[in-house]
């Protein structure tokens, strides 16, 4: 795995952790408001048959509906009921105005439901119905929600802005590597060290098919040695400059086989500064392909007017 992909799937673990974390903190928040909006109702309608036994045995509607105006004072109450006897006694639920109004066996959307048995002397003379909006408990959860994504967002800023910016060095680094290629590879070719015994046919012919070799085997490896340096593939950035030192070394081309044993060494101790050593290579490589391929022509010319 190169050293992007590896940065990119870091990224994109921890900002699925984060939303994973988030989900599941706004999950656990609405599970324990469930809860404890349950209990606030039981404690609500446990506290009304305390006082409101008395109004369901003697069926007394006015009393009962006093306790209800009382009890509705809470805002958080959709809606109450008190059964006597014989049935109900009084009700009241809050409108879309959330005003308290009569009973009309509409249910209030959106509340929990709590229950409380009305005693006298152990015996049941009746029951009290609350309804407990979840209106605050919505409202809780929204502000959580969206405190939890403004930290989410915090978090996640950081290391986003740390990937573009890497990004952005990778897309200047790589223009710069193409507009510098450009340049020395319009820049005058620089001899090569022929061999001294370069009148010999045999060492011409050798130096010569050298040439073509190198020609052929480095021609590309320009755009792949600044992939290599831009994925970090140490490995294969090694063994490319490997065997471009030992080409140049069979020309006698000694400031590429520097360059090249120089980018090898970087290579080798998986240090960030092998892109510069390629950027010193590159240009070394560019005059030498030049060079070589300028003197098969001049060989080929003179060839020629030999045989004329």
């Amino acid at each position: 795995m190169s050293g992007w992909t590896a940065r990119f799937s870091a990224l994109a673990a921890f900002l699925a952790l984060l939303v994973i974390s988030s989900a599941w903190e706004m999950h656990t928040l609405r599970h324990d408001g469930e809860i404890r909006l349950q209990q606030d109702a039981n404690i609500l309608a446990k506290r009304a048959s305390l006082y409101c036994a008395g109004i369901s045995w003697e069926m007394d509607a006015p009393a009962a509906r006093s306790s209800i105006f009382v009890e509705m004072e809470d805002i958080r109450l959709a809606g109450m009921l008190i059964y006597g006897r014989e049935g109900l006694l009084e009700g009241m639920r809050r409108n879309r105005l959330w005003e308290p109004v009569p009973w009309d066996d509409l249910v209030p959307e959106n509340s929990v439901e709590a229950s409380a048995s009305l005693m006298m002397e152990d015996v049941p003379v009746g029951e009290v119905v609350i309804y407990l909006s979840r209106r605050t408990l919505d409202e809780e959860l929204s502000a959580k929600a969206r405190r939890e994504l403004m930290r989410a967002a915090a978090l996640a800023v950081v290391p986003c802005i740390a990937m573009a910016q890497l990004l952005w060095q990778l897309a200047v680094r790589r223009a710069t590597h193409r507009s510098s290629f450009v340049e020395h590879r319009d820049a005058p070719a620089a001899p090569l060290h022929i061999p001294p015994n370069w009148n010999n046919a045999d060492v011409r012919q050798a130096y010569l098919d050298a040439c073509r070799v190198f020609i052929r085997d480095q021609r590309g490896n320009t755009a792949l040695l600044y992939q290599l340096a831009a994925r970090e593939d140490w490995g294969e950035l090694r063994a490319t400059a490997r065997a471009l030192h030992e080409a140049a070394l069979v020309l006698n081309a000694h400031p590429l086989a520097e360059a090249a044993l120089s980018m090898q060494e970087a290579a080798l101790a998986h240090t960030a500064t092998a892109a510069r050593h390629v950027e010193n290579c590159i240009p070394a490589l560019a005059q030498v392909l030049r060079a070589a391929e300028q003197l098969l022509r001049d060989n080929a010319a003179s060839a020629y007017g030999e045989n004329v």
